[in-house]
């Protein structure tokens, strides 16, 4: 992940163009980065790890979610309030090693480890489905109580070049 990031953080500022190039690409790659994720989500982990896992998942989403809105919007909102920041409240895919990861380090964790891996996974999926679905309806509300976000304004188109 890092070294991706690092190349086009690079390459990015380096030349013009290929910035261009990845910001017109955007909107193409997050369909297949969601069908990515979606593909690696086994709905058995939910069934496995029960209730406890979706609670988790709720906890996750309800906590991370309005905590991260609230800041978001104390940093960033100027006139009013944007639902973005609720849209980071999920359970990242990778979350799903650490019981694992613990376990291994601390053998006095070791038998938690399979049921934690379980439930950290129902987590993701839960906040996979939900975390989307509340962000936009949070986003309905706050359109509903202030009216529609403004967008900005094209910038004016530049003279051909020989004018």
């Amino acid at each position: 992940v890092m070294i991706p990031l690092a190349i086009g953080l690079i390459l990015g500022n380096l030349d013009e163009d290929i910035r261009d190039l990845a910001e017109k690409a955007t909107p193409f790659i997050i369909p297949f980065n969601g069908f990515v994720l979606g593909a690696g989500m086994n709905l058995r982990d939910v069934v496995k790890a029960g209730l406890p896992g979706i609670f988790l998942g709720l906890i996750s989403l309800v906590v991370t979610g309005f905590f991260c809105y609230w800041v978001y919007n104390i940093i960033f909102a100027r006139k009013r309030n944007k639902a973005v920041g609720f849209g980071i409240g999920n359970t990242a895919g990778n979350a799903v090693v650490t019981p694992k990861a613990i376990g291994d380090s601390d053998p006095s964790w070791a038998p938690y480890a399979a049921v934690a891996t379980a439930q950290v996974a129902a987590a993701c999926v839960t906040t996979a489905v939900l975390c989307p679905l509340v962000t936009m309806w949070l986003h309905t509300m706050l359109i509903k109580k202030y009216g529609p976000l403004l967008t900005m304004a094209e910038p004016e188109a530049a003279p051909a070049s020989g004018d």
